[in-house]
């Protein structure tokens, strides 16, 4: 019986280390993936981690190069500005002279209105003002101006004729004075002094540093020839006394030592004379055009820093949203990392649990085998004393088969729940009463091997205890059903146990489930109040940036102000107001003041000119209105004597009648319409738009007439002006032509008889050939001469 049962303990036993060995594999098995999984995902951690990292360095390295790119590229843009400001005012300066230049500003009025005219073609013959007709390079131009002084607007004509109507149109305009100079007459003697080339400070006779035409030589001579330049006044000083003051020296600062020893000079501002602003137009054009070179090429570097600046700043938010893509990785992994760890651990305790649990069934299985051994030996000599005894010991033999099956059954169950309670990773305290249940199991276990050797130290002893050991065995089968009860008590207890433990882990799963809920809304929360900080505290740097910005004052100098809103968004309302109005005011210009002052010098100038404009209207007003007098007053005399003439020429060619010219407006003669009043003989006509084409064409020519009598010309063509005319008043248009012939000469061209019989010659064209046209003559005055015939 004994063996038996040690039997059925070793089978249990080895039953139990097959499961602790497999549940061991799979613990095994499942604590080497998560340890593969573990060092993976501290690989993938550590990627991540060193991807932050690049990400960071990225980052900064774009933002600095973003930032530099902007500051080179605001840097480019004021330079730009600047560029911008000076050719702007180079060419106001540049549209300043050309007006100056345009309207001969500097010039007296007798010489603006002698060009003037002579541009109109009303003067012929003069060249233009000394200034316009020379050349002078810009050191050189104050020393020429001072040298030439009034002569620059001297006016050079062809000859003295020229000069003379020039003078005559002066005076009949009352319009000033102005010096000619005649090529045919200005004459120059020759500068005899010799050895100036070899004194200190001399530069060159003011004629040698000018430009001209070939036919202006012995003008500039005139002008020039006698005066000398100087490098200062000193050397001007020691060359005059050592010629004794015989001839002009001029320096390049315009100090003049003149013939005799006189001495004129002063301050006076270079490049404001007349021969100055051909330079500065000159010069400013070019400059003009380096700054116009200049501003394109500083513009496509400003575009270029443009672009880059905005490619690093797209750079840089790509790489933010990397890094912060990675920063979320990162953090995942370190949590899934520390999951797996948390896991690893668990696996371990478990793993070790169920290794002490084997050595220890391992080691009751071998105390089990040496009992069998024993018993084995034992049962050779009790073999007949077990066959008397074979029915008790089947019965006893059923009904400890029937406690095995229900040891088993419950040990199932243990185990069972063993495996369940070992699923439950974080719960320590289910483990270790898990384990203290096993330890009170083995003692248990421990207990009854006791008991068994007793028995079998019982049965060797004597046969005669045969009947005590049964009592024994009885008490031993009574205990293990007590002890078999008592584990069917226990499993069931167990089994409670189990569920209360399985319905606590619901409660706890469901609890943690609810805790990781408000967990996970307590992050949404502390990330959204996280995010909210931060959107506050830039929100607060931009503030600070943006008061440092536009106010120049840091956030504790803002505090220390004190200054409360009353109304936040009235505020806002008005500093919106304030800011478009700033930004409508266009960007700060620096040169401000000097603009201001250069356009208050040109308005200044330009006001002069407006006042010279009127004044200059005023007066062409009254020329006008002179003129406008004198010819009514010619208007008139000439009207009514073409009138007279007009009536006694139609008298004749009608043979009576009546015609008159008549004024619609006698008040404004220059501008009334004329009106012709004809009555011929026999009619009553209001209207000459009533007469006959015949009648209309003779009136004209009565007309015609009238207009050469009271002004004769000495030459005239009339191209068929009596086609319209009958034969009656041919005649009589071709008599009255004759008695013209006095005073003109006249050339008809006509196809009537009659006017060609009082030809004095005809000429005819002809084509007796195709193609070819031929001239013919005939002079009917001479043949009628000597043919007799009047």
């Amino acid at each position: 019986i004994a063996q038996s049962a040690a039997e059925s303990s070793v089978v249990e036993l080895k039953s139990r280390m097959v499961s602790i060995e497999q549940a061991g594999a799979a613990r095994t098995q499942q604590a080497e993936e998560m340890q593969a999984a573990l060092v993976q995902a501290n690989e993938t951690l550590q990627g991540c981690r060193a991807s932050v990292e690049s990400l960071q360095n990225s980052l900064r390295g774009y933002q600095l190069r973003a930032e530099n790119r902007t500051a080179k590229a605001q840097e480019a843009r004021r330079e730009l500005d600047k560029l911008c400001n000076e050719q702007q005012q180079s060419q106001s300066r540049i549209r300043l002279l050309e007006d100056l230049e345009q309207n001969m500003e500097g010039y007296s009025g007798a010489v603006r209105a002698l060009m003037k005219e002579s541009a109109r073609g009303g003067l012929k013959g003069l060249h233009g003002t000394l200034s316009q007709l020379i050349r002078v390079e810009p050191d050189y131009t104050l020393a020429v101006e001072t040298a030439l002084g009034a002569a620059l607007q001297h006016v050079v004509a062809d000859n003295e004729q020229s000069a003379k109507r020039a003078i005559e149109y002066l005076k009949r305009g009352n319009t000033g004075r102005a010096t000619f100079l005649p090529l045919t007459s200005v004459t120059a003697p020759d500068f005899r002094e010799k050895g100036l080339e070899s004194c200190a400070g001399f530069i060159a006779m003011a004629q040698d540093l000018v430009s001209y035409d070939n036919q202006y030589e012995v003008i500039l001579k005139a002008q020039l020839g006698r005066t000398a330049v100087a490098d200062s006044i000193d050397s001007a000083i020691a060359i005059a006394r050592q010629y004794s003051y015989r001839f002009r020296i001029v320096t390049l600062d315009g100090q003049v030592v003149n013939a005799g020893g006189s001495m004129t000079g002063g301050s006076r501002q270079q490049g404001t004379g007349i021969l100055s602003r051909g330079n500065e137009i000159t010069r400013l054009k070019q400059a003009i055009a380096l700054l116009t070179e200049q501003v394109d090429a500083q513009a496509l570097r400003v575009k270029q820093l443009d672009e880059e600046a905005a490619a690093a700043q797209a750079a840089s938010s790509g790489l933010q949203g990397d890094l912060a893509r990675a920063l979320e990785d990162a953090i995942r992994q370190e949590s899934r990392v520390g999951a797996l760890e948390a896991r690893l651990q668990d696996a371990n305790t478990a793993l070790a649990e169920l290794a002490n649990e084997l050595t220890a069934a391992a080691q009751r299985v071998t105390q089990l085998e040496e009992a069998r051994v024993m018993g084995d030996g034992q049962a050779v000599a009790l073999e007949q004393e077990k066959q008397a005894l074979e029915q008790q010991q089947n019965a006893l033999k059923a009904e400890q088969y029937e406690l095995l099956q229900q040891r088993e059954q419950a040990a199932r169950d243990e185990s069972s729940l063993r495996m369940e309670l070992l699923s439950i990773e974080k719960d320590v305290e289910s483990r270790e009463e898990l384990a203290a249940s096993l330890r009170q199991r083995k003692q248990g276990h421990s207990g009854r091997d006791l008991e068994l050797q007793d028995e079998e130290a019982a049965l060797q002893q004597s046969d005669g205890e045969i009947e005590q050991k049964i009592a024994a065995l009885r008490e031993s089968i009574t205990q293990l059903r007590a002890n078999i009860a008592q584990g069917a008590a226990e499993g069931e207890a167990l089994a409670a146990q189990r569920e209360d433990l399985q319905a606590q882990s619901e409660t706890l799963r469901r609890e943690e489930r609810i805790e990781m809920g408000k967990k996970e809304s307590l992050s949404g929360d502390l990330a959204r109040q996280e995010e909210r900080r931060s959107l506050a505290r830039q929100a607060l740097d931009n503030a600070v940036a943006k008061l440092f910005d536009d106010y120049q004052i840091t956030q504790r100098e803002a505090e220390a102000a004190g200054y409360q809103l009353s109304d936040p968004t009235q505020a806002a309302i008005e500093l919106t107001e304030v800011s478009q109005k700033i930004r409508g005011l266009g960007n700060i210009n620096v040169d401000a003041i000097e603009e201001y002052k250069e356009v208050s010098e040109r308005y200044q100038f330009l006001r002069g000119q407006v006042e010279d404009i009127e004044q200059s209207k005023a007066e062409l007003m009254r020329l006008i209105e002179d003129l406008t007098e004198k010819m009514s007053e010619r208007f008139r005399d000439r009207f009514a004597k073409i009138n007279r003439y007009f009536s006694e020429t139609f008298v004749e060619l009608f043979s009576g009648g009546q015609a008159a010219l008549e004024l619609e407006n006698p008040m404004d003669v220059l501008e009334s319409a004329i009106e012709i009043r004809v009555h011929p003989p026999g009619k009553n006509v209001q209207n000459i738009d009533l007469l006959s084409g015949g009648e209309k064409g003779l009136s004209a020519i009565a007309l015609l007439f009238a207009i050469l009598k009271s002004t004769p010309a000495p030459f005239c063509i009339f191209d068929e002006v009596e086609a319209a005319l009958d034969d009656v008043n041919v005649t009589r248009y071709e008599r009255y032509v004759r008695r013209m012939t006095k005073n003109t000469q006249f050339i008809l061209i006509s196809h009537r008889r009659g006017t060609m019989e009082e030809a004095d010659v005809l000429y005819g064209v002809t084509m007796q050939e195709e193609g070819v046209s031929k001239l013919l003559e005939m002079k009917t005055k001479e043949m009628a001469w000597q043919l007799g015939i009047e």
